[in-house]
């Protein structure tokens, strides 16, 4: 076929118009009526074009009317090539346009690769910053945008309105964060799966448990579940740095791995598929940009299953890649179908599987397309079709399904009534033929397809299937021309597009499938039909082995749909692979399993699984006896594990309905997932055991509410027709011990019972009596769990009473071998010892979970006396004798020694000798001298120690000390170790992040930040015990920043003492970091720091924060002569140390010898005062380098006045790079503010200034705001406390266009109303980094607190750059703020319960949150109404990120409180929840109150507050007292008797208060009033007057 110069350039523009231009060219063309506007405002530039073309407004040899409107956008580049075109056109000689020329060797080009790049690729060089943005630009040109349907040019798709579910999958055991103490996890890692929004999470190691972020993340999907359209929309999110990715990732690249070579690097693949042509954007520039930036590369590698197999092979570009022999430090995203082979290559960190659609997006996405197509009415009958239509219901949730569904709703809906994927896939191609025959005037018959397209048809699907086992999804249109193949009429039925290659160096005209699936359709038509005539259908589908099979799943399903023999043949060859490949299988290998798994077993039973899916899938396209029959040869043990609506249940149910005694298999496992109805599950298995199936064995794992006797009785009446149940699994169900009844009673039908889990249902020991009668039923159980481990702590509520009374039952169970009775708190000593009494009766006993019990030690030893210890979980401190002896160990002599002691078990069936450590610290010491012996003796002391992370050191502290102490070799091969893993774990650190910050800090870089700290106090522990040069040199090499935040009498401080002192030049650290703890005398402190610099050293850069009373001068005299051995000190902080004018004097004379200090903290000195300024001014200029200084504090500052403020301001004047000025909790007023402002425009590098409580008057901020309009850099503006009302707020808005880079502002109580936060809201969006915002404490009404939160919810303008007002996308994507962090708006005296119950339904649209205050106010507490408390208890969950909120002073009924309270305690990271509920009453009054503190909740009833008495740190829950609940008369509520004490005119506080002595601790004189024979902290509802506010 000829080029096409006319569509090359079509192409060729859309990929490279810009926005903005693309923007203005849809402007242009619906604002002339060109073209109907709802066609264009979606269009892409290609798209109008073509439709141009089709309304003959371009003609051939005419493209002026385009050249006009590129000329318009400013294209004239573009314009020049269209009029070339044309005038070829014209001539009659078409001319190849850029976009065709290819590498040298292909048609003579010079390959881009051999030019020279312009520039280093590092990040911020020009060509650097062009490809990133050439980048941007190019995805959002291709990605944005997606067009579905290939014969439906009307029908558009914005990215962001694709919504997928995401899951993510355990990896393996380490990343559950558990210990690998019970395999039977596998089964409950379905219930820890967590639903995914978007990639991000993957980097919260509190969700993947990866200490460190993932380098790989795998992303499964099955054919169709929309992988390639959620990996572009994560690759044009991440350019805009809107996720996590983008923002750990300068340079994102989208690789199409069907579009790879053999043979081609990396940087070829970056060229060819990533970015347009551009000007010294060459392959060398490419490697060079991959490497300087490695760390900050992300790769999207979109598709692994169509990566060619030449490209697959070893050595190749993308498994280096994958591998990591190339670019290990880069992070890579790829998506796969199942079973593709990725982990041949590297093993995912984390496994994200795509579960397409969910059931809320099914009912948008029918909308969202009849909308479309302007037929909006037939979605709610396709809705309640869907919804009626069981077999239909399996498929809509998978993306391309639902599309199909709704294009035959649309065209004929008798065409939807089909259940299985070929019928639906049937139904499209007849849909697509009738279409073509009404559109080119060919004869439809009414059965089959015209027999020029039925030819066709098959012909491509030879074709289709040839490049399905090449592992290819395009098809080169040469190829289809060769074999003759109608493609031109296959382009119109719909069934493929005719595109040119994206590759820049594979240019070609090819045939794109618009979804694998429907290559594999045709493929699987075309095997079908090759079947008929005698063909071997094992030669053609190539089926060698499973792996093979899974590969060609759709493939297999399609060809066993369309004919029964085609069916019937490929279930023989499945049998046969499967007798091949699973004869080592066996039913318990599938079993949980309180052991690890052999591997290889493990990865079968893993293969079986999926091997069970597909052919269940098959059952369910093609149900005949047939195949039901070959299924049974193929499957000896038959289970699902996946939803009752999926293809796979559908198949199942078919295969359980026609089960035969003759054809029963080994076993049928049946698990339905966490989250289904029981309903809907008793009903799926009533459709499947409709009759009695004697014989067969069944595991089955229900799912819903079984928390009503009528619901487990109907399941019962369906177990009754299986008497051969093995195992029932009824955990986490609600079980009661009402609903158990009915249960419990059908055990006669269920004698066969081996396995029965009720875990984590509250029976408590009513539920035991009920489950002891029945047991005498099932005398052949083995495993019986009623307890919970690390993953699920959920026991019975069974107490020493339930097991007093079960024990007795469980005697006849002579079998039993798994026993697990854990998290069942009360269960103590006293059920122990009824268990005790039984256990010897237990001799087959294997497993055996006593966790989370109660047992005290006295409990452990009459346990320890009667179980053999391989019964139980190993004790660290127990020592079984008869393995001391088989080790030839003198234990005699360690008797004598006293390092152990000799106990003899009280066992008489297992008598037992044990040894026992007297502490652990004995037992690591031990092991600490035996491993620095085995290192002396060559053994590698990395395996012994099992160092793999500095997490790992960090849990083998002691041993690491010890070992390091015991032997110098040993010492420095551990410190060896501990510095490669500190250099691969820490190298993304700065000491510029151990800084106080004034802006939300990045959670995992404060995580990182917080591990090191604890990381170099180990080491700094290890040099204490081994003060030796070599091991300071490791220290050195492991601590590129030194840091010490401990006790000078510390081990840590003693270590880094000997550190400072051998310090040289050629060693110094990046930073030395030491923080003397608060309550350090300061004579200690000086004395300590003499000892550490006793010589001078020159480059030490030092942050010194330090402790005491330095209010003599002779004691800062002291300090500076150590001072001026480290010239190097870059931050001294000396607040609340007691500082005078006369102590300070010393240290300015010292600053003469501190010329680099850069960080200066006299906060908390209010001794200062305005002479302490006086002698500060005179110091400052030795230290021009200062860009810190804190003069301020909470409370108190230093006591400065305006008259210090005005002296001091003229001597701050040469520090120009100031950056933080914290002048807080001073007296200053405006005339102080005044003398502040004259020089603040100087620091034009301001980002931090703090100026509240000092004063600030509204005439004060009309002086300040002019000089504020110049510190454009200001990142932080703190003016809280200041009453500066409605008109100052008014000043500071006006200007705050020109504060841009502002993220924190702070503005509590300023006395503030509605119309001074109206000015805000008009300035908010020109803060577009805002991350924190405080408002409280003011006088803002509803009407403000509510407009306030709507404004601050809209998107950024980033999002409206992304999404111009033209653009539709505004109008379904979710309006959300993903920037602010911090928001606190309570204690606004306005504010009721109805503006708190708005901003609650409002909050969700701010996911970024980390802190919210919408606390009520003090005297008036705001009453949310059960709706409003519902509506912040359902926004909760959509705050991913929130870890406090404070809900002081509000009020609210049981119902909205329980549902905050309950969804507080399930988010995964809010760690406080304040509720100080209240209601304030007169006259005889009480406050009520409701807390929850960090995982407890109290009901509103008592009253809680802050600690009132010395025991109160035992308390569970805060201020409850037994002895003050005792002084109530009986009958009378506590809170009302307690306030009848209190005069009415008089606050319940004071009252209390004031009976206390003076000059007495409230707290101690509430104590002293309890009886010495009564605890006053026992935890039951009681009263406590609130003494001090709680904070």
């Amino acid at each position: 076929m000829a080029d096409n110069p006319r569509q090359d350039l079509y192409l060729e523009i859309s990929r490279n118009l810009v926005d903005q231009e693309l923007t203005d060219l849809r402007n242009y063309v619906s604002g002339a009526k060109i073209l109907p506007a709802r066609f264009v405002q979606h269009a892409d530039a290609h798209q109008i074009c073509n439709q141009l073309e089709k309304e003959q407004k371009l003609k051939p040899g005419d493209l002026s009317l385009m050249a006009d409107l590129l000329r318009k956008i400013g294209r004239n580049d573009y314009a020049e090539k269209a009029e070339k075109v044309a005038e070829n056109e014209r001539k009659g000689s078409p001319q190849p346009c850029t976009s065709q020329l290819k590498r040298k060797g292909e048609d003579g080009e010079e390959f881009p690769g051999k030019k020279k790049p312009a520039a280093c690729g590092e990040e911020g060089s020009p060509v650097g910053d062009v490809f990133q943005k050439s980048v941007k630009k190019y995805y959002e040109l291709q990605l944005s945008h997606l067009k579905p349907l290939i014969w439906n040019d009307n029908f558009t798709l914005i990215l962001s309105d694709i919504f997928t579910q995401l899951e993510l999958i355990p990896k393996c055991e380490k990343q559950l964060k558990t210990s690998e103490k019970y395999n039977r996890s596998e089964s409950r890692r379905e219930e820890q799966r967590k639903e995914l929004k978007s990639l991000d999470n993957l980097f919260n190691p509190d969700v993947t448990g990866l200490s460190t972020a993932p380098r790989c993340i795998l992303i499964e999907g099955e054919a169709g579940g929309g992988k390639t359209t959620f990996l572009s929309k994560e690759a044009l999110d991440a350019v805009s740095q809107k996720t996590e990715l983008g923002k750990r990732h300068s340079t994102v690249l989208f690789i199409r791995l069907r579009e790879v070579k053999e043979g081609e690097t990396i940087a070829e693949i970056v060229w060819d598929q990533c970015v347009p042509e551009r000007k010294g954007v060459t392959i060398e520039f490419i490697e060079t940009m991959l490497e300087q930036n490695e760390s900050r590369v992300l790769f999207l590698l979109d598709g692994y299953d169509e990566l060619q197999p030449e490209a697959r092979a070893a050595g190749q570009a993308i498994p280096k890649l994958l591998s990591g022999k190339l670019y290990p430090n880069s992070t890579i995203v790829i998506t796969s179908r199942p079973s593709a082979g990725v982990q041949q290559h590297t093993r995912p960190d984390c496994h994200v599987h795509i579960m397409g659609f969910s059931k809320e997006h099914v009912e948008k996405y029918m909308q969202q397309y009849f909308t479309v197509v302007k037929k909006q009415e037939l979605t709610k009958n396709l809705v309640v079709h869907v919804k009626d239509n069981e077999l239909l219901n399996t498929l809509i949730y998978t993306p391309i399904f639902l599309m199909f569904v709704c294009v035959l709703w649309e065209e004929d809906q008798e065409m939807v009534s089909t259940g299985t994927m070929t019928g639906l896939y049937d139904n499209l191609l007849t849909c697509l033929v009738r279409r073509y025959c009404k559109r080119e005037g060919v004869d439809m018959p009414t059965e089959g397809l015209p027999t020029e397209v039925a030819e066709s048809l098959l012909q491509f699907g030879k074709l289709a299937l040839e490049a399905l086992l090449r592992n290819e999804t395009l098809l080169d249109l040469t190829e289809a021309e060769r074999e003759n193949v109608n493609w031109e009429l296959l382009l119109k039925l719909g069934v493929v597009s005719l595109e040119v290659s994206s590759s820049k160096l594979h240019p070609r005209k090819q045939l794109n499938f618009f979804h694998k699936t429907m290559q594999e359709f045709l493929a699987g038509r075309y095997v079908a039909h090759a079947q008929l005539n005698q063909q071997d259908i094992v030669e053609l589908l190539q089926l060698t082995s499973i792996i093979k099979a899974l590969e060609l799943s759709n493939l297999l399903q399609f060809t066993c749909s369309c004919d029964s023999r085609a069916a019937q043949a490929v279930m023989e060859e499945l049998s046969k692979i499967s007798r091949r490949e699973f004869t080592h299988l066996r039913p318990d290998q599938f079993e949980s399993s309180h052991v690890p798994m052999d591997q290889d077993i493990k990865k079968s039973c893993q293969t079986y699984k999926r091997f069970a899916a597909l052919c269940l899938s098959i059952l369910s396209e093609r149900q005949e006896p047939e195949v039901l029959q070959g299924i049974s040869q193929a499957l000896p043990i038959v289970m699902l594990d996946s939803s009752i609506n999926s293809r796979e249940a559908t198949g199942l149910q078919y295969y359980i309905q026609n089960l035969h005694s003759a054809n029963l298999p080994d076993r049928v496992i049946l698990k339905v997932p966490k989250g289904t109805g029981s309903r809907d599950t008793v009903q799926y298995l009533q459709q499947c055991f409709r009759t009695p199936l004697p014989g067969l064995r069944l595991d089955l794992e229900l799912s819903g509410q079984f928390d009503s006797p009528d619901e487990t009785a109907r399941l019962v009446s369906v177990l009754n027709n299986v008497p051969g149940l093995r195992a029932l699994d009824l955990s986490l169900t609600r079980l009661t011990p009402s609903s158990l009844q009915p249960l419990v009673q059908g055990f006669s039908h269920m004698s066969l019972l081996e396995e029965l889990d009720l875990t984590g249902n509250d029976l408590g020991d009513a539920g035991m009596e009920v489950l002891q009668v029945g047991l005498s039923s099932v005398p052949h159980l083995a495993v019986l769990r009623l307890g919970g481990d690390e993953l699920l702590p959920i026991g019975v509520g069974m107490t020493a009473v339930g097991m007093s009374s079960l024990a007795p039952y469980i005697r006849h169970l002579v079998g039993l071998r798994v026993l697990d009775i854990s998290s069942n708190y009360k269960i103590g000593d006293t059920g122990l010892e009824s268990l005790t009494t039984i256990l010897p009766i237990f001799t087959a006993m294997q497993v055996l979970v006593l966790s989370w019990i109660g047992i005290s030690p006295t409990g452990m030893r009459i346990l320890f006396g009667k179980l053999a210890l391989e019964a139980l979980l190993r004790n660290e401190t127990l020592l079984d004798l008869t393995e001391a002896e088989r080790e030839n160990v003198n234990w005699e002599l360690l008797l004598k020694l006293g390092v152990v002691s000799l106990e003899v078990s009280s066992s008489k069936l297992h008598p037992r000798k044990q040894l026992n450590f007297f502490h652990k610290t004995m037992q690591e010491f031990l092991a600490g001298r035996y491993v620095a012996h085995a290192q002396l003796n060559q053994q590698d002391i990395v395996e012994l120690l099992q160092l793999t992370s500095i997490i790992k050191a960090l849990e083998l502290s002691n041993l690491l000390q010890f070992t390091c102490s015991c032997d110098s070799r040993a010492a420095q091969a551990v410190m060896e170790e501990l510095s490669k893993i500190s250099r691969r774990e820490f190298t993304h650190l700065r000491p510029d992040q151990f800084e106080s910050s004034h802006v939300p800090m990045d959670q995992d870089i404060k995580k990182s930040c917080q591990t090191y700290e604890r990381f170099a106090a180990l080491c700094l522990s290890i040099l204490s015990e081994r003060q030796e040069p070599e091991v300071l040199q490791g220290i050195s090499q492991a601590l590129p920043i030194v840091i010490l935040d401990s006790s000078i009498n510390s081990r840590e401080a003693t270590g880094l003492k000997y550190y400072i002192q051998n310090l040289h030049s050629a060693n110094l650290p990046d930073r030395l970091i030491l923080k003397v703890p608060y309550g350090t005398d300061s004579r200690d402190t000086v004395q300590y720091l003499q000892q550490c610099f006793t010589t001078p050293l020159p480059g030490l850069t030092l942050d010194l924060r330090l402790s005491g009373r330095f209010g003599s001068p002779d004691e800062t005299a002291r300090l500076v002569s150590v001072l001026n051995n480290v010239p190097g000190l870059r931050a001294l902080n000396l607040s609340l140390t007691r500082l005078t004018p006369s102590s300070l004097q010393p240290l300015m004379q010292g600053f003469s010898h501190m010329s680099l200090l850069e960080e200066l903290v006299l906060s908390l000195n209010d001794n200062l005062g305005d002479a302490g300024m006086e002698v500060l001014q005179v110091g400052l200029s030795g230290v021009p380098h200062l860009a810190v200084l804190r003069l301020g504090g909470l409370m108190r500052g230093v006591g400065m006045t305006a008259v210090g403020m005005s002296s001091l301001a003229p001597y701050m004047r040469h520090l120009v790079g100031l950056r933080v000025l914290d002048i807080s909790s001073n007296q200053i007023g405006d005339t102080g503010l005044e003398s502040l402002a004259t020089i603040l425009p100087i620091f034009t590098a301001m980002q931090v200034l703090v100026l509240c409580s000092i004063g600030i008057s509204p005439t004060g901020m009309h002086t300040l705001v002019p000089a504020l309009c110049q510190l454009t850099r200001l990142i932080k503006l703190d003016i809280s406390h200041n009453d500066i009302g409605d008109p100052g707020l008014e000043c500071l808005a006006a200007i705050l266009h020109h504060l841009t880079a502002m993220k924190v502002l702070a503005l509590r109580e300023t006395g503030i109303s509605d119309r001074g936060i109206s000015s805000l809201i008009k300035a908010l969006p020109h803060l577009v980094q805002l991350q924190g915002l405080d408002v409280s404490g003011n006088n803002i009404g509803d009407s403000g607190i509510v407009s306030l939160v709507q404004t601050l919810c809209q998107p950024s303008s980033l999002d409206m750059e992304q999404n111009p007002p033209g653009d539709k996308s505004l109008t379904t994507a979710p309006h959300c703020n993903t920037t602010l962090q911090k928001l606190h708006i309570g204690l606004n005296k306005g504010v009721t319960g109805a503006g708190l119950g708005r901003v609650a339904q409002l909050i969700s649209a701010l996911p970024a949150l980390t802190w919210l205050g919408m606390s009520g106010y003090w005297d008036t507490p705001a009453h949310l109404s059960d709706t409003a408390a519902m509506a912040l208890a359902e926004a909760l969950p959509r705050l991913p990120a929130l870890k406090w909120l404070d809900l002081w002073n509000i009020s609210m009924d049981h119902a909205g409180f329980q549902a905050v309270v309950q969804t507080a305690e399930e988010h995964p990271t809010l760690g406080r929840l304040h509720v100080y509920i209240q209601f304030q009453l007169y006259n005889n009054t009480g406050v009520i109150t409701g807390v929850f503190v960090t995982g407890v909740a109290v009901p509103t009833g008592a009253l809680q507050s802050g600690p009132l008495c010395k025991y109160a740190s035992r308390c569970k829950v805060w201020g409850s007292q037994v002895w003050l609940s005792r002084q109530v008369p009986s009958g009378l509520d506590p809170c009302v008797w307690l306030s009848r004490q209190v005069p009415s005119s008089l606050d319940p506080c004071v009252w209390l208060s004031r009976q206390v002595p003076s000059g007495l601790d409230p707290c101690v004189w509430l104590s002293r009033q309890v009886p010495s024979s009564l605890d006053p902290c026992v935890s039951t509802p009681a009263c406590a007057w609130r003494v001090y506010p709680h904070s």
